[in-house]
């Protein structure tokens, strides 16, 4: 199988065209632009997703997950916060990748996000503007980004959510970043 692209720190690689990415215990950006909400055909059936983020598969002994957004350090406005759905996939029969979709029927999927209501909001990425010279703000940053707080877990007020199983990943954006301009991306931290 072919590699088209490789992060930095070797946790994780994009292959060919609509083959996920695989995050072991390390950090991966899961979602490329969260300026661009999710398209799915029907209001929660996630296997029909078209944009917007590919499902990512996640290494075997990975059991829980944290995300935030990042963005350009020289954002100088955060107009729209987004807002994202965390859904995960287990496998149910084999999983069938399709132009970045499971296949309907081949996958149990849940939201990770919010495991007792599945038709509950998704959770504000809270992004700040960094400005364009560090130690005049409290923003994270390094040369490139400016980076969020990690989501908190609404049912245990940390910042880790249990994968519950789930053997691929998705961050689904429902309300589109708006900073002016620029890629907003969404990353996810595994851990064995």
């Amino acid at each position: 199988m072919a590699i088209a692209a490789s992060t930095s720190i070797g946790v994780a690689e994009r292959v060919k065209p609509y083959v996920p990415i695989t995050v072991a215990a390390g950090s991966v950006i899961v979602n490329t632009n969260a300026a661009t909400a999710t398209t799915v055909s029907t209001t929660a059936n996630y296997t029909t997703i078209t944009a917007g983020g590919g499902w990512c598969k996640v290494a075997e002994g990975v059991t829980r997950a944290k995300f935030r957004g990042r963005m350009p350090v020289a954002t100088a406005t955060v107009t729209t916060k987004p807002i994202v759905k965390i859904i995960g996939a287990a496998e149910a029969g084999g999983i069938t990748l399709t132009s970045d979709a499971l296949v309907s029927g081949t996958a149990s999927i849940t939201r990770l996000d919010n495991v007792t209501s599945q038709v509950a909001a998704g959770l504000t990425v809270n992004l700040i503007a960094a400005g364009t010279t560090a130690g005049t703000d409290d923003v994270l940053r390094d040369d490139t980004y400016a980076y969020s707080d990690w989501l908190l877990n609404p049912l245990t007020g940390d910042v880790w959510f249990d994968l519950h199983g789930c053997q691929y990943v998705n961050v689904v954006v429902t309300t589109a970043a708006d900073i002016g301009g620029g890629a907003v991306g969404i990353e996810m931290v595994g851990v064995n």
